[in-house]
């Protein structure tokens, strides 16, 4: 989703202590950018607005929680959210997804949230999915090894793919669901984000992914996830 420009949002972003734009500040140690750093680092990859990562600093405060988004006025209105609560733990940058491991370190995250990305559903568009091969590669670098991915989306075709691009890059799908039903406060999947609740209302199931990174050969791995190519278009190229 592409946000209207506003310009009170780049200035009230850069001048927020919770909020980094840039990203040299805090290049390979992330932690110091929290009040506790000591305690594990997790990304929500596409932060949108703010409500999920809000709630689930709130909720698991054991954390230390970075929403990452490229939109400048989706940070933004992040940023109102959060900083009236003066959270420890939860901070927010404004950067690209797709560049994310310029500058973040080998196993610096515990953990990794991807709630509702664009779903690029034509295929010579797949490379840009958060949950490609492409993408993975980096979010593997990032990982400890057993660090988690706890993915939701409303799209059978992403989530399909999804499974199959978690399989290929070494990670162990624990839990997958077409229809995901969570009550209980403890699993960080019953917090809805503000899309979320629009679909459920809507009638949409939801569908969710929780995998864990296994160790591996990672030259191997980068090597194929340079070479995927969706079979469906066999003539693809970059």
């Amino acid at each position: 989703m592409r946000f209207r420009y506003k310009p009170w949002a780049l200035p009230e972003i850069e001048a927020s202590p919770f909020v980094c734009t840039n990203p040299e500040e805090y290049k390979n140690y992330w932690s110091s950018f929290f009040d506790n750093p000591e305690l594990p680092l997790s990304l929500e990859l596409g932060c949108g607005k703010g409500r999920f990562l809000q709630e689930l600093s709130q909720s698991r405060p054991d954390y230390n929680y970075l929403g990452i988004d490229i939109e400048i006025l989706a940070v933004a209105k992040a940023n109102r959210l959060i900083a009236p609560l003066k959270p420890k733990n939860a901070r927010l940058l404004n950067y690209d997804i797709s560049k994310i491991y310029d500058y973040f370190a080998e196993n610096e995250a515990s953990e990794i949230f991807i709630n509702f990305p664009n779903p690029w559903p034509k295929t010579r568009h797949n490379k840009r999915r958060l949950t490609h091969p492409r993408q993975l590669i980096q979010y593997r670098k990032i990982l400890k090894d057993y660090g988690e991915i706890w993915f939701k989306t409303d799209d059978q075709e992403l989530y399909e793919k999804s499974l199959e691009y978690f399989e290929l890059m070494n990670f162990k799908i624990l839990n997958s669901t077409e229809n995901l039903v969570t009550d209980s406060n403890q699993d960080p999947r019953s917090i809805l984000t503000e899309y979320e609740e629009r679909w459920r209302n809507d009638g949409i199931n939801i569908k969710a992914i929780y995998v864990q990174k296994l160790p591996g050969n990672e030259e191997e791995l980068a090597e194929i996830a340079r070479n995927y190519k969706d079979e469906r278009d066999p003539k693809f190229r970059d």
